[in-house]
């Protein structure tokens, strides 16, 4: 009885004292809703723990992006440099070509203003330098090599131009001036040799080179390369017999005349205020290709046809093999005419 008693006053006191009764629901509704909150955070802890980390698959995607972006970088680097050594050279190889032509602004002699070839070395880079001169005449023609026999200069243009090895942009550094003859330059005692050189098609060929031998000692006495044009002016020359041989060895392989020969020669002779005009073809030869038929000797030489071919219009190729490779053939833009031995087609 005593303890049925004792409990109600306290059951009472509970419910007496101010706000009692909701701190008890309170504290009972944080329990419930702790155990709750622990059971919804304990799904997701475990899905959170098996979800962390990177995979495989992404390592090799971050790497590969990362490998696309590095290389991109590298190459800018690359071109970067590239270009900047490209405009160092090219600016060396300008001041080259304006030292070129102030030497010769300052030429005294206007026969000195010669076509010539040398290299000079800036910071370990080889330019290789190449003077051209052509010679304006008073009779208006646009080539000495198209002029009159007793056409007279008027002044030289000199085109000097610079290239290298590693140059990016293929163009070449060039500048040009006009040189006028000083009083007294013309000697009309001496004479001119006209030298041009023609493609198979009828075209200038620039860049012969063009060399003129005087008389019978066998010295070169004057060296050229024909301008853009396909002609070399070699002037002021002593009145005497010239043996005139041009060349173009480099690219190879070497051009060929119609002859086949990679340095044809010409004999002219020079006469004092005169200029001598001589032509000449050269070009990249060609090749072709011989099989015989089945059965036949396969030892024979093989003749070529062609009206243009000096002097009798028949070049005789021999050799054994079938198939066979006939080399340094002038390209006659009419071709070749084949035929087995070594006979002219009338046989």
């Amino acid at each position: 009885m005593s303890d049925l008693t004792g409990s109600r006053p306290t059951a009472r006191r509970h419910q007496d004292s101010p706000g009692g009764g909701l701190a008890y629901a309170n504290a009972r509704g944080r329990r419930r809703l702790s155990l709750r909150g622990r059971r919804l955070r304990n799904p997701l802890n475990r899905i959170r723990d098996e979800e962390s980390g990177v995979s495989l698959i992404e390592l090799l995607v971050s790497m590969m992006v990362l490998t696309l972006v590095m290389t991109g970088v590298a190459y800018g680097l690359m071109q970067a440099t590239s270009l900047g050594r490209e405009a160092r050279d090219r600016e060396a190889a300008a001041n080259l070509v304006a030292q070129a032509l102030d030497k010769v602004r300052a030429t005294r002699d206007f026969n000195d203003l010669l076509p010539a070839t040398w290299t000079e070395t800036v910071n370990g880079v080889e330019f290789d330098m190449l003077q051209t001169v052509t010679v304006q005449f008073d009779d208006g023609a646009e080539s000495p090599c198209d002029g009159s026999a007793n056409q007279f200069w008027k002044y030289k243009n000199v085109n000097v131009s610079s290239s290298w090895d590693t140059q990016l942009i293929t163009d070449v550094v060039e500048a040009e001036t006009v040189v006028a003859p000083r009083v007294g330059s013309f000697d009309p005692e001496l004479g001119n040799l006209a030298v041009k050189v023609l493609d198979a098609t009828g075209g200038p060929q620039g860049g012969v080179k063009v060399m003129a031998d005087q008389g019978q000692n066998g010295t070169t006495e004057r060296v050229s390369f024909t301008d853009d044009q396909g002609c070399a002016f070699l002037d002021s020359l002593d009145p005497d017999t010239y043996e005139v041989r041009v060349n173009r060895l480099i690219p190879t392989p070497a051009m060929v005349d119609p002859a086949g020969s990679n340095e044809p020669i010409q004999v002219g002779g020079v006469a004092a205020a005169s200029t001598t005009q001589l032509a000449f073809e050269l070009d990249t030869p060609a090749t072709i290709d011989v099989t015989f038929p089945t059965g036949s000797p396969t030892d024979l030489a093989v003749s070529l046809g062609n009206s243009r071919i000096q002097p009798t219009g028949v070049r005789s190729e021999g050799g054994s093999g079938s198939p066979r490779s006939i080399l340094g053939l002038f390209p006659f833009p009419s071709g070749y005419q084949l035929w087995a031995g070594d006979c002219s087609d009338g046989d």
